[in-house]
């Protein structure tokens, strides 16, 4: 019988495994990266694959872990007040920024898990990736939206954006927002909840978010995520794309409002 809330059993390896991960690898390359020199352009790759596989990984083993409501509110909360002291304190170090990638992957993990694990059929993964990546186009390209004031502030960019090393140097360099990190756990938590492959499901985030990196650099501008991201869910599980006959004409319409919004977005970006 599948679960219809979290399961109140904590499993504290996993849950310090998953939280612990971020900050180590973040300090551990930190710590190497000015002694690893090589060219400008691989390293920019670098930064971004590797803040791909830490984010993946992290959100990974944080899934297999069944916490209680309690513990993912106080996960959240924790990570909130940590992006708050650090704003007011400053990130002006490498423990700093470690506190920030902890803090956003836990926050993404305690919000997505809990939203993930209550979707009823997997079968609901399709309207809920077609109108988050519709949400995540709208915030990106609108003048107004939420994404594009964060790229537009290097202030905002530093406590709301996952930053690694960039090897050969001593500086870090932002990659993947909080939003993404959400809609990642999100879909683990369906994952678990649905009995669908979590390697498998993990991979396919991976691979939505490096789609979305090279895009961005191909075009030398901010691309949103979640569009590719929920591409390659949709295409990699069946059961993601596959709508029970009830729920069909509300999940038509919901998308069908997200993804006229999207076009209008992107029709008035380009529109002189």
């Amino acid at each position: 019988m599948l679960p219809t809330a979290m399961s109140t059993k904590t499993k504290p390896a996993i849950l310090a495994t998953g939280l612990a991960l971020t900050p180590a690898l973040t300090v551990a390359c930190s710590i190497a990266a000015p002694n690893i020199a090589i060219p400008t352009n691989t390293a920019t790759i670098l930064v971004f694959v590797a803040s791909v596989t830490v984010i993946t990984a992290s959100l990974f083993a944080l899934s297999h872990g069944s916490f209680s409501n309690t513990i993912a509110i106080t996960i959240t909360a924790s990570a909130g007040t940590a992006v708050a002291g650090t704003a007011f304190a400053g990130v002006n170090s490498i423990a700093a920024i470690a506190v920030i990638n902890a803090a956003l992957v836990g926050a993404g993990h305690g919000v997505g898990r809990a939203v993930g694990s209550r979707v009823e059929r997997a079968g609901h993964l399709l309207p809920a990736c077609v109108v988050a990546a519709s949400i995540d186009i709208a915030s990106v390209m609108h003048p107004g939206g939420p994404t594009h004031a964060i790229l537009q502030s290097e202030r905002a960019m530093e406590l709301l954006t996952f930053s690694f090393p960039v090897f050969g140097s001593a500086a870090f360099a932002p990659s993947i927002g909080v939003g993404d990190m959400v809609f990642g756990a999100l879909l683990l938590g369906a994952a678990v909840r649905h009995g669908l492959s979590t390697i498998r499901m993990a991979t396919l985030i991976a691979a939505g978010l490096l789609i979305a990196g090279l895009l961005s650099a191909i075009f030398a501008r901010g691309v949103p995520a979640l569009p590719a991201v929920a591409a390659c869910v949709i295409l990699g599980f069946k059961q993601a794309r596959t709508l029970d006959r009830k729920d069909r004409w509300v999940a038509y319409l919901c998308m069908g409002v997200a993804v006229t919004i999207a076009v209008g977005v992107i029709a008035t970006a380009f529109l002189p």
